[in-house]
């Protein structure tokens, strides 16, 4: 059967059904194709040389010519994402584009303009499951990035990961947001208990309402 089917923007298009008998049906077999809704943006990414717009939805990450806007693909989890809800994006100095998603981190491998490959951070990780909120450079090659009700993941250039949160850290919360470079080796966390500051050589700052002029 064809069935006619609308969306929420009145767009008309048709939807074949097929009725097979039971048992029959082999899951890993099937050819899939994914309907995620892309309408809301999360996060833009110009690329250095700005001829590609990278887009971050609730339904996958877009790649757009910047000039036109013209869409040219999109990523979601077939093509390797670990979540369609992708919100902070992090270009790397060798091309390629970090991207955090609800279920985890993605890098996107771009040598000599051409997409080569999705390196994702799933099982056995400290990215696991993990909804990625903001990705930020660490001076040094590596990537710092916040992660919802966990807390702080420090991605080394080695590929060595070292994780903060309150209970082995400094971190007032697992809410944890933003983090900055303070240009002396330390870094600023945004937390929903306030500010946090951890020092080059490791102990940390909580500036809240009790001890500053934080609102």
């Amino acid at each position: 059967d064809v069935v006619t089917v609308v969306d929420t923007d009145n767009n008309v298009g048709t939807v074949k059904i097929k009725v097979i008998r039971a048992g029959t049906f082999a899951p890993e077999n099937a050819n899939w194709k994914v309907f995620a809704n892309r309408r809301t943006v999360a996060g833009l990414l110009l690329s250095d040389d700005k001829e590609t717009l990278w887009v971050a939805t609730t339904g996958g990450l877009e790649q757009r010519e910047a000039s036109t806007t013209r869409l040219l693909r999109v990523y979601t989890t077939q093509q390797g994402l670990p979540h369609n809800f992708v919100q902070p994006l992090l270009a790397d100095k060798k091309g390629g584009l970090w991207i955090g998603t609800q279920g985890g981190l993605a890098h996107l491998l771009w040598p000599d303009g051409k997409i080569e490959g999705t390196e994702t951070f799933k099982s056995d990780s400290n990215w696991a499951q993990k909804f990625i909120n903001s990705l930020s450079e660490d001076g040094s090659d590596g990537i710092w990035a916040t992660a919802r009700d966990f807390g702080l993941v420090h991605r080394h250039a080695d590929g060595t990961e070292e994780t903060f949160t309150p209970s082995d850290s400094g971190l007032p919360d697992t809410w944890t947001y933003s983090p900055v470079l303070d240009g002396k080796g330390g870094l600023w966390v945004g937390t929903r208990e306030g500010l946090a500051h951890r020092l080059a050589d490791g102990p940390w700052q909580v500036f809240d309402t009790s001890n500053s002029k934080l609102p």
